[in-house]
């Protein structure tokens, strides 16, 4: 890997670090400063008096999602919360996914919320569902999609506004489905229910982050000034 000046920006070089402090020391808590919103659908008065429609996620591979987007420096997901609900005395099971966002669509799962919940602990009836102390290291300023499905025999529901665009929000309307083959934008196309905060990771992290990036071009430089030596040694 090359960490010549010029050739690598610094938020790539800190991503890299990110990442392999998380490898390297399990556990670590890059998510320790203050809390903000990045994207708030769930809020009441935020839809501005819209009424509600239902998307039933579905046994046979159905999956429903909400883009969202993090920010320059707030792209540690560390809560979501969800209007989601259950039907009337359902044990089936249900989990929660982030997925890429590659051509408007979702890709592949890059990070797991919550896997296996069981619908049980859901109400009968619209509420929200909250999932804290996540520390999930994602991009900076990069798209991507909340995704929910993975229902077995029972289906469930999620809560959207029904319009396009709420008022007094800026939430694009970037609903999506998959029927068990294919990623489509949903005939309504409206924001589903859902609050996510993500913080900016404390300076002592950034410190180590630092460290690692300092580590990884050192090893880099000793890399390849042990191969031009090999070289010369053969001429």
């Amino acid at each position: 890997m090359h960490f010549k000046g010029g050739s690598m920006r610094i938020e790539t070089r800190f991503k890299i670090a990110l990442a392999c402090l998380v490898v390297l020391v399990p556990g670590l808590n890059v998510s320790q400063a203050a809390d903000v919103t990045i994207y708030d659908s769930l809020t009441p008065g935020l839809a501005g008096g819209q009424t509600q429609g239902q998307a039933s996620i579905d046994p046979g591979g159905t999956l429903v999602a909400q883009g969202f987007s993090t920010t320059v420096s707030e792209f540690v997901i560390n809560s979501i919360s969800l209007q989601i609900y259950k039907q009337t005395g359902s044990t089936d099971v249900y989990s929660v996914w982030i997925y890429d966002n590659v051509g408007g669509l979702p890709n592949s799962v890059v990070a797991n919320v919550a896997l296996n919940q069981s619908q049980a602990a859901l109400s009968d009836s619209a509420s929200t569902k909250s999932f804290g102390t996540l520390g999930l290291t994602l991009s900076a300023s990069t798209n991507y999609f909340l995704v929910v499905g993975g229902v077995q025999s029972t289906s469930m529901n999620w809560d959207y506004w029904d319009t396009a665009t709420p008022s007094g929000t800026g939430i694009p309307s970037l609903g999506t489905s998959f029927d068990g083959t294919n990623w489509t934008a949903t005939a309504l196309n409206y924001p589903a229910m859902m609050s996510i905060a993500a913080s900016v990771p404390e300076p002592s992290t950034w410190a180590m982050a630092s460290l690692t990036v300092a580590v990884l071009a050192g090893a880099a430089r000793r890399k390849k000034a042990q191969a031009r030596l090999a070289i010369k040694a053969t001429v």
